[in-house]
């Protein structure tokens, strides 16, 4: 218990400790935490959902038809239409042969991968890939290649080295969650069909985001067929605003990963209004098209904003936008007082970031008003030539 008091102070000395901050009320992007209002500017409710009364009143309903939980595992006894309802959604909005829900996006990376390959195989992972992507890798006992994120040329030569493994793996997530920015996903699709290996392609953060229509990496680079070799993961938590995972890949993907995946295996399904939330939540995102484009006239606005105040930007316009501070306790300075001005901006330390690159995670939403953003602009502004 020493050890661990000793390391706790540890933390709090070098700015890395974390503390759980109540939200006691929420309305659209506004939170009030301490009985402070805030402006929320770090979540990931992209296309403004989260308190969408349609969307609540789906769940309502669900929970008056089948109860709050699924009481029992999808192989036992709780497999509800609303289930399959939504995995053919899912598999339709992704162009895919077929989709499997999981109860969360971390059990999703974490069975996945762990079935899909074992102690004679590679996988070749970015370097800022997510925890769950890491961890999933771990746990499968294949060979873990780190290549330097998105850089293709090392990927390459490492794909080219991989003599004598039964299957190969390329992990990557199409949008990355701390920087932003996007995989090329039409070379890194070249080198897997060249090199014979498969895509375990992370659609977290795309899912209602990237494409025309927020389909995802595929359709924002023009892919119209769901490649063979592709396994698709996506979350429900973030755009769709509900909660757990999905994979889409072909039907003999999905029926391995029921009979392999443990994460699926040995868990309570998915609960009957997370389901009937992210059901909604589609519909909405297939009929109001113009949700997707008002999120980019604001990711717009807001990057114009930052540049014009001498923030250096990535060249990706997504909504996660990160501002680098570097080191930690000032990333914390900066964010308790964005805090006190009312703007909700966690600064975003090791080891969720690599050292000496700390940052404010700022995320857009299609819900932020500009007289929002406009007043966060300003905030930064002040604050950055200050601190």
């Amino acid at each position: 218990m020493n050890q661990i008091k000793k390391e706790i102070k540890s933390l709090r000395a070098n700015y890395l400790f974390r503390s759980l901050k109540e939200v006691e009320k929420r309305n659209r992007l506004k939170i009030e935490i301490k009985g402070k209002n805030l402006v929320n500017f770090c979540g990931n409710d992209y296309l403004g959902l989260a308190t969408d009364a349609r969307i609540k009143q789906c769940a309502i309903t669900a929970i008056k038809k089948w109860g709050t939980s699924a009481s029992a595992s999808r192989l036992v006894s709780g497999n509800f239409s609303l289930h399959l309802a939504l995995e053919e959604r899912l598999k339709k909005f992704k162009n895919a042969e077929s989709a499997l829900v999981f109860p969360s996006g971390y059990q999703t990376n974490l069975g996945a991968i762990s079935s899909l390959v074992g102690k004679d195989d590679v996988i070749f992972s970015d370097r800022l890939n997510h925890a769950s992507l890491i961890d999933g890798a771990r746990l499968s006992k294949a060979r873990i290649e780190i290549f330097p994120h998105l850089d293709l040329g090392a990927l390459k030569k490492k794909l080219a080295q991989a003599k004598g493994y039964q299957r190969k793996l390329i992990i990557i997530e199409s949008l990355y969650s701390m920087d932003g920015d996007i995989a090329p996903l039409k070379r890194i699709s070249s080198l897997a069909e060249k090199y014979q290996a498969w895509v375990y392609l992370d659609e977290a953060h795309s899912t209602g985001v990237l494409g025309k229509t927020g389909r995802g990496a595929l359709e924002h680079f023009g892919i119209t067929t769901f490649p063979e070799n592709f396994i698709l993961m996506g979350t429900l938590s973030k755009a769709l605003v509900s909660q757990g995972g999905f994979v889409c890949a072909s039907k003999e993907i999905r029926e391995y990963l029921i009979n392999r995946a443990r994460s699926f295996i040995y868990s309570t399904g998915l609960n009957p209004p997370a389901l009937a939330s992210a059901l909604k939540a589609l519909e909405i995102i297939e009929q109001e098209k113009e949700r997707i484009n008002l999120l980019r006239e604001n990711v717009h606005f807001a990057r114009n904003g930052l540049l014009s105040v001498g923030i250096k930007l990535k060249s990706e316009p997504s909504p996660i936008i990160p501002i680098i501070i570097g080191n930690a306790k000032r990333a914390v300075q900066i964010s308790q007082k964005l805090f006190a001005l009312g703007f909700f901006i966690q600064a975003i330390r090791p080891p969720s970031v690599p050292e000496g690159s700390s940052r404010l995670r700022l995320t857009i939403s299609a819900g932020h008003k500009k007289d929002e953003m406009e007043r966060l602009l300003e905030a930064l502004a002040r604050i950055l030539v200050k601190i």
